[in-house]
């Protein structure tokens, strides 16, 4: 819209008329008149009254200002649509001259691209008007109740960097983009960056004999300034310049553009009458600058990958540019595996109500609160910290939330968090005279401080005060840490058992079916590698072998409570531990193969720093696996060691299964990208015929009906709501029939599959042929040789059903009464002595390999005296008889 108009308006109200002459009528009180305390002060201002002096004369007179910038009317997130232009009277006091009241919309350039260089299309209207306003036209002012003459002037206008070139008409790229040194720029182009650079292109501004012009080491190194200063051109030269420009017709550009100059275009700006008297035409306005620079610090301190600066090229370029070895790229390329994987970020975090850490079972306030007739509160936390003075202070609170947060990769790397409302250290806690520390529970500690580590705590309870003087305050009391036996509870009121920190190793497993998996117990505490003969089933108590964790890892490897009980299992650990010492390509049979049985890890050796090779992998992930944890066999006993060394090959054999179905799920694991060559033997095995009918078949397995409705939490789960909703205790075969029932709840004799009905029928036979017909076999707990007898044996090492809840070791009349059980048991006696010939060959292997060993070092030891006997025979002379003062030369014997 005109701005004539807009600024005669500013002289109608007495209030700002009277304001627009405070610039010349203003008192600098004690101010030396070399302080620029206004913008009348400066040069650019004072140059424009020595131009004209008339137009200083008259207070009235305005200098105006010019911004634009890019943006968008319709969404925050779209890119910029169209180009606004305001204008600013510089006149009016600080207080007043950037309000939005008088900041005036002088046009509008529409997108929704820039116009670029037909921006003097649209700024012609505008530069009519400010020719108009030099002249001057009739304004009525308010304040004097006169009428006058009123002169406007363009003073400068503000904008970032990309409208300042497209405003002056000078291109802001290339090593000329600079548009105050213009054609005596220093830019140079960066070797690997690409782009071009003002790096050390200031010092030439500093005095002539600054002594940061003769370093070369703070800047480029090796380089010293002895250039001039820089002098900027004047509005004449420029405007001189601009006369001389001549259009080449075939690139519709000025002559010499991008070597001599970066003119685009003529700004109209240059036809104002007193444009040669303009000292600052453009500016680039601080804001961005400040934004930018600390945009920059804050994306490379915190590795934003989108904004930051400090990228491999530039790395390349500070090498090649400055004297700054410390922040150059490492030259070996290698990063320890724990900082790689938390480089990745966090893969997930969940939430819990409780944990057991350092002998504490903790539970939330939440989880409290829910259980008001418990006879323990377990809530209570207390750390420690120093203050700024370094005094230890005591944080009294209570648990609000427990997360744990785990990290992507191959390592189980983990970290658990407590928040808690702390009661404030100073104000809300006291000692009395007796040592009892008492704590304020409405004194609340503010802030966002309010997470601890989850072994940095400790737990305690509170009491309340029975007298009502002292109400408001709570005495805390500390908890002993205890070490929970397997197998009990901890807490008698708690039902809920997944929170001890005990695991087992299953006694036996099969090879028969690789989708075997090492199952929880939900009746139990521990979590077990769980064994059946060839199938899925539920070992004998006697039968587990019990795994504690040890040591400083206690407090990460525990279990936790949930609608499913989400459980840390022990195989996890193991599962990580082989991922984490992958071996890569080996050679199988001469042929090399990616490593994808635990076999594999064997021949391979790890790589100490030096590179030295060291045990082999199998055995580093046996080391590592029992500095975590911790069991009672003897390790004295041969035999004993034997049968742990078995379960545990038969354990890692399952996770390492799991890991290469895991692998190709989640595409390039970063355990698998240390060896390329191994996921690329990978990928063609998966993308094989052979593989691909495997999968296809085990896919269709997969999505078969499971025949029962048990649920996701399965037959224990089930067994459990159904006691919670009758309120009694329910047997095997209630939960079992509830489990399998057909469409019609009402109707018991159909059942979802007629496999489950058959052997409830046989089942039931059975006992009415042993016990009577009057036998309520529903309501009675299995009877085991019946089940036996019923589902003729155990097919496959499990019974018809109730394999998990029974006990069962057969008599010799019942094994030899039925041909499974005995191929069974010959099946396992056959796989004993194998598995036994085959510890004797790497028994035999060892052997051979120290004997070599031993052979090696005597040649050595042979060839070292024979060299030391011929320098001394040389040194000393055949005088000397040798032989008397040295032991006989002996010939080192073929070690059979």
């Amino acid at each position: 819209m005109p701005i004539i108009p807009l600024l005669k308006r500013l002289f109608l109200s007495m209030k700002i008329a009277k304001s627009m002459r405070w610039h010349k009528e203003r008192r600098r009180g004690s101010q030396s008149e070399d302080v620029m305390v206004l913008l009348a002060d400066g040069d650019a201002w004072k140059a424009l009254d020595e131009f004209d002096p008339e137009f200083a004369r008259d207070p009235r007179s305005v200098r105006l200002g010019l911004a634009t910038d890019g943006f968008t009317p319709f969404s925050t997130s779209a890119s910029p649509y169209s180009w606004p232009v305001f204008i600013m009277p510089y006149n009016l006091p600080p207080e007043m001259v950037l309000k939005d009241e008088f900041i005036f919309l002088a046009l509008v350039i529409p997108g929704p691209e820039h116009p670029g260089k037909n921006l003097n299309v649209f700024l012609r209207p505008l530069i009519e008007e400010l020719k108009q306003l030099w002249t001057g036209v009739k304004a009525y002012d308010s304040y004097t109740k006169k009428e006058f003459n009123l002169r406007v002037a363009y003073l400068w206008s503000v904008h970032d960097l990309p409208a300042y070139g497209k405003f002056a008409g000078w291109s802001v790229n290339g090593h000329l983009q600079c548009p105050i040194c213009m054609d005596d720029s220093d830019a140079y182009r960066l070797k690997h960056g690409g782009k071009y650079t003002f790096f050390d292109c200031t010092r030439r501004e500093l005095p002539a004999r600054h002594k940061l012009r003769r370093s070369t080491t703070a800047f480029r190194k090796g380089v010293i300034v002895r250039k001039l200063p820089s002098k900027p051109k004047t509005a004449k030269e420029i405007m001189a310049w601009n006369r001389r420009l001549k259009v080449d017709p075939s690139t519709k550009r000025f002559h010499g553009y991008g070597e001599l100059h970066n003119w685009t275009h003529i700004s109209l700006l240059w036809e104002l009458p007193y444009a040669e008297a303009l000292m600052l035409p453009h500016n680039i306005d601080l804001m961005h600058q400040e934004r930018n620079v600390m945009e920059s610090i804050v994306s490379m301190c915190f590795d934003v990958t989108e904004k930051s600066k400090d990228n491999i090229k530039a790395k390349k370029d500070l090498a090649l540019l400055c004297d700054r070895p410390n922040l150059e790229c490492l030259t070996d390329g290698t990063v320890h595996k724990d900082l790689d994987q938390l480089s990745h970020g966090l893969i997930k975090a969940r939430n819990y109500n409780r944990y057991d850490v350092s002998g504490f079972r903790f539970r939330t306030a939440k989880v409290e609160k829910s259980r008001p007739f418990a006879a323990t509160i377990n809530s209570g936390v207390m750390t420690t910290a120093y203050d700024a003075n370094e005094n230890l202070v005591h944080y009294y609170g209570v648990l609000q939330n427990i997360v744990k947060y785990e990290f992507d990769g191959p390592k189980p790397l983990s970290v658990v968090f407590f928040e808690c409302d702390w009661f404030h250290p100073h104000n809300g806690t006291r000692v009395d005279n007796f040592g009892m520390v008492e704590v304020k529970h409405g004194s609340k500690l503010q802030g966002q401080d309010n997470v601890v580590l989850a072994h940095q705590g400790e737990q305690v309870y509170y009491l309340p005060y029975p007298h009502p003087s002292l109400h408001a305050w709570w005495v805390a009391f500390k908890v002993n840490p205890q070490v929970l036996p397997p197998g009990e509870e901890g807490c008698n009121e708690d039902d809920d058992h997944d929170v001890f920190q005990e695991g087992t190793f299953k006694k036996e497993r099969s090879d028969d079916d690789d989708n075997d998996g090492f199952q929880q117990d939900e009746r139990v505490e521990c979590e077990r590698f769980r064994k059946c003969n060839s199938v899925r089933a539920r070992p004998a108590e006697s039968e587990k072998l019990l795994i504690k964790p040890l040591g400083e890892w206690s407090w990460d490897d525990v279990k936790w409570e949930g609608n499913k009980g989400p459980r840390t299992k022990i195989n996890g650990v193991l599962g990580a531990l082989c991922r984490y010492h992958y071996p890569g390509m080996v050679v199988v049979n001469g042929e090399p193969q990616a490593a994808t049985r635990w076999a594999h890890w064997g021949p391979k050796k790890e790589v100490l720093e030096n590179g030295v090779e060291g045990r082999t992998l199998q055995g580093v992930v046996w080391d590592n696996f029992w500095t975590r944890y911790s069991t009672d066999v003897d390790q004295n006993d041969r035999e004993a060691m034997k049968a742990l060394k078995r379960h545990f090959s038969k354990a890692a054999e399952k996770v390492i299964h799991d890991s290469l179905y895991n692998a190709r799920i989640t595409a390039v694991c970063h355990y698998y990208k240390s060896d390329i060559d191994a996921w690329r033997w990978l990928a063609k095995l998966w993308s094989s015929p052979e593989w691909i009918e495997k999968s296809e078949g085990k896919r269709i397995n997969r999505g078969q009906d499971p025949g029962h409705k048990d649920g996701a939490d399965g037959h224990f789960g089930l067994q459990r709501r159904m006691e919670a909703k009758s309120g009694t205790q329910q047997s095997f075969l209630n939960v079992f029939l509830r489990g399998h029932r057909g469409p019609d709840p009402n109707n018991t004799d159909v059942l979802c599959s007629q496999a489950a009905k058959d052997k409830l029928d046989r089942y039931g036979q059975e006992m009415v042929k042993r016990h009577g017909k009057g036998v309520q076999w529903m309501q009675q707990p299995i009877d085991v040789d019946a089940l036996y007898q019923s589902g003729e044996g155990r097919r496959q090492g499990r019974f018809a059903f109730g394999t998990g809840v029974v006990d069962y070791n057969p008599s010799v009349s019942c094994v030899g009464s039925s041909s499974t059980s005995t191929a069974t048991s010959r099946r396992f006696r056959v796989e004993d002595a194998q598995e036994e010939a085959r510890e004797a060959r790497e028994e035999a292997r060892q052997a051979r390999e120290e004997a070599r060993q031993t052979r090696e070092q005597s040649k050595q030891a042979f060839a070292y005296m024979s060299s030391f006997m011929q320098q001394l025979t040389a040194s000393l002379g055949p005088e000397v008889n040798l032989p008397q003062f040295c032991p006989p030369v002996f010939t080192p014997q073929t070690v059979q």
